[in-house]
């Protein structure tokens, strides 16, 4: 008896024989393979795509091609069996063969030649869905894999309160990360699994823009500009309105004649500042209009 077939020992017959559940892998990895498919006649799907995707492989002078031909997949040396008695992997030799083209300096046609190389021994799939590595039966897990894409969270605080959050997945590279947390600060996360080290949005965001150095002297202004309106307001016209707290300074206020710091950055606007702007003879001031937005770059910005 091999060892693929089944005894039963129940007293029960079974009504109907219990379908293959290791079939699927079995078809999968003989896709992956297509070992006796003829190479002019293979899809372009697992071993096919991979060396589709890399050749051909061209010299920076582009006088030189390394082009892909064919893959031939040998049989393998030693039994299922063999191996795990032998300790030795049951796998199979990989032979590729490729072609390379040059173009030589007073040759009117190129010069190719083809040649078969030896890439490695590449596991087989057993009977049973399982590998044989270095004589341990071993099967491949499926996992879950999270969707490309943007993802929005909460979650509750040790205190209470309420944390929203966002994820940034892409079809590869690092997950971006962002959470509010207790202060209503937003920080930023990369690569979480590997680091725990926070940084704020205003952070990444600065990394990210387009700016020079050398012309524009300002980081801050150009990151207020892709979430804000910055307006120029005369003092006088703020005093009159009722309630100003909803304006936020843009750039730091100072008393010239004194040389003393009336109101820092990002400051909300009070009737004390705009008293004090006056007298110090300010008459004209650079602010956001907060009203319909929480101030969160702003936050940020501030601790920044």
């Amino acid at each position: 008896m091999s060892v693929k077939d089944r005894q039963n020992f129940g007293k029960l017959k079974e009504v109907i024989e219990p379908p293959n559940l290791i079939l699927n892998q079995i078809d999968s990895f003989r896709d992956f393979f297509q070992k006796d498919v003829p190479h002019t006649h293979r899809k372009p799907v697992g071993l096919e795509a991979v060396f589709r995707e890399v050749f051909p492989i061209v010299s920076y002078d582009e006088r030189s091609r390394l082009e892909y031909v064919s893959y031939t997949i040998g049989d393998p040396k030693l039994s299922e069996m063999e191996c795990i008695q032998e300790k030795c992997s049951f796998s199979a030799p990989l032979q590729l063969k490729l072609r390379l083209r040059m173009e030589l300096e007073g040759q009117s046609k190129p010069f190719f030649s083809e040649e078969e190389i030896f890439m490695g021994e590449i596991p087989i799939i057993t009977d049973r869905g399982s590998f044989v590595i270095n004589g341990a039966e071993r099967v491949v897990v499926s996992q879950l894999h999270r969707s490309p894409g943007v993802s929005f969270e909460e979650s509750t605080h040790t205190s209470g309160k309420t944390l929203h959050a966002f994820r940034i997945i892409p079809d590869r590279g690092t997950w971006i990360e962002a959470q509010f947390d207790q202060h209503d600060l937003l920080y930023v996360y990369l690569d979480r699994r590997r680091r725990r080290r926070k940084f704020l949005i205003t952070t990444f965001l600065r990394a990210l823009l387009d700016w020079d150095p050398e012309k524009d002297t300002d980081s801050d202004q150009k990151l207020l500009e892709l979430f804000y309106e910055i307006e120029t307001l005369k003092v006088g016209d703020l005093l009159d309105q009722d309630n100003v707290s909803s304006y936020v300074l843009v750039e730091p206020m100072f008393d010239r004649a004194k040389g003393v710091v009336l109101a820092k950055a990002f400051e909300p606007l009070t009737k004390t500042y705009l008293r004090a702007f006056r007298k110090a003879g300010i008459s004209e001031l650079r602010a956001i209009d907060t009203s319909s937005d929480d101030g969160a770059i702003i936050r940020c910005l501030k601790k920044d």
